[in-house]
């Protein structure tokens, strides 16, 4: 909650209404990094909130499936490939004694 109150704020502070007539190459920087940031909350909070997300993301003109969102943004900040992990932990029955592997 604590960022979608810093984006509220930084688009406020910014006043793009006044600068779309100022400063046009800062009105473009607002909106865009405004647009960003609910892209990123809207995919964040998608888990929790699916269909409100969804109508915030088309709202931003992002349609389609949100797991595949989700992996084309990881490649646009950096991550270019995803491969499978193999289980990290295995988990002890002890009153079985014998190991949960989750596969």
């Amino acid at each position: 909650m604590k960022t979608i109150h810093q984006v509220n704020v930084y688009f406020h502070e910014n006043e793009p209404w006044n600068l779309a007539q100022s400063n046009l190459k800062l009105f473009e920087q607002v909106l865009s990094a405004t647009c960003h940031s609910l892209c990123t909350i809207g995919l964040l909070l998608w888990p929790v909130m699916p269909k409100k997300m969804e109508a915030l993301l088309v709202s931003l003109g992002i349609s389609g499936d949100v797991h595949k969102i989700m992996l084309q943004n990881l490649k646009m900040v950096g991550i270019h490939t995803l491969s499978y992990l193999k289980q990290l932990l295995y988990f002890i029955n002890q009153k079985r004694n014998t190991v949960w592997n989750n596969q």
